[in-house]
């Protein structure tokens, strides 16, 4: 092993962050050296400072398990949700730099991690759903994203959004202005509460509601699965947001409707099924059936294939 073939990959998401370095085999494989992990690297939820000392941290752990200075990686490519914007990935590229002393760090939107961790051309359209939503395309020369936005104006079907619809549905029951649901005593038992007027307040007096709101999420799945009608309705509403952003993503880059190689990852699509089902039937309704269908569990190794090569032709 020689330390040029060293390189750093992490996916910095809303929830958690996770690094890995690794040496590239000849042919392309990656030998994964070791593994680091932290709390959320989206700077746009947790601020600037925490995301990057999160990140910081998944990858310094990431040598200690390997036993290697990360200083010898030749290069580090970062996927951090919350950052959509050239000033921001150059600004953490360049905290970073200083906080790993890797000299080569790229920070790109985390979508961009999907393609390359499910498709060897790196084609077709990859959907993330898991604290926040995002929908990336890419056929030939033609790429777009559809959605991204933020928990503020965007986010649909996303972690968030659930959590967020669920807080909604039953402060609608508890008015008596929406259907009663078996979520408001799930919320209250989980959480420790006794009504939904305390749920609300420790929204409001928590330092960053967002982590609160998605941990939410999980309830709406729960109740669907007891048959909750308000719970089922919700799981629906999200299938068909995301299914409208990857039908618009596939247009905008010249796919045909069933010629579309579809990857998914984040925890929302990939830790309840029944919601990738929904989300398959929500696009099937669309006239779309994705010739291929990839679960990107570990997004971390599209980082490492994209820092794997010397061209850099893989930035946009």
């Amino acid at each position: 092993m020689t330390a040029a073939r060293l390189v750093l990959g992490a996916d910095a998401g809303g929830t958690k962050t996770v690094a890995w370095l690794a040496n590239v085999q000849p042919g392309g494989d990656f030998e994964v050296l070791g593994r680091g992990a932290a709390g959320p690297g989206n700077p746009s939820c947790v601020g600037h400072k925490a995301a990057l000392e999160n990140v910081a941290f998944a990858i310094r752990t990431a040598g200690l398990d390997a036993g290697l200075p990360i200083s010898h990686a030749t290069q580090a490519v970062i996927g951090m949700a919350g950052a959509g914007s050239a000033e921001v990935q150059y600004e953490m590229a360049r905290r970073l730099r200083r906080h790993t002393e890797v000299s080569r760090v790229s920070v790109i939107p985390d979508v961009e991690l999907i393609l390359p961790a499910a498709f060897s051309d790196r084609e077709g359209i990859a959907v993330i759903s898991g604290t926040g939503s995002i929908v990336l395309g890419a056929h030939g020369e033609h790429r777009t994203r559809v959605g991204g936005w933020g928990y503020l104006v965007g986010d649909d079907g996303s972690g968030y959004w659930f959590g967020r619809e669920l807080i909604r549905a039953i402060a609608r029951a508890a008015d008596g202005r929406g259907s009663r649901t078996v979520m408001s005593d799930l919320i209250c038992e989980r959480t420790g509460t006794s009504n939904v007027s305390e749920i609300i307040a420790s929204l409001y007096d928590a330092p960053s509601h967002v982590p609160l709101v998605t941990q939410a999420a999980k309830i709406v799945f729960d109740a669907a699965v007891i048959g909750d009608p308000v719970a089922n309705q919700i799981i629906v509403h999200g299938a068909h947001a995301l299914a409208e952003m990857i039908v618009n993503a596939a247009s905008q880059v010249g796919y045909a409707q069933n010629e579309v190689s579809l990857a998914v990852a984040g925890g929302v699509l990939l830790g309840a099924p029944v919601y990738q089902e929904r989300l398959l039937a929500a696009l099937s309704e669309r006239s779309m059936n994705p010739v291929q269908l990839a679960n990107v569990r570990d997004p971390v190794l599209g980082a490492l294939r994209l820092a794997s090569f010397t061209d850099r032709s893989w930035q946009t």
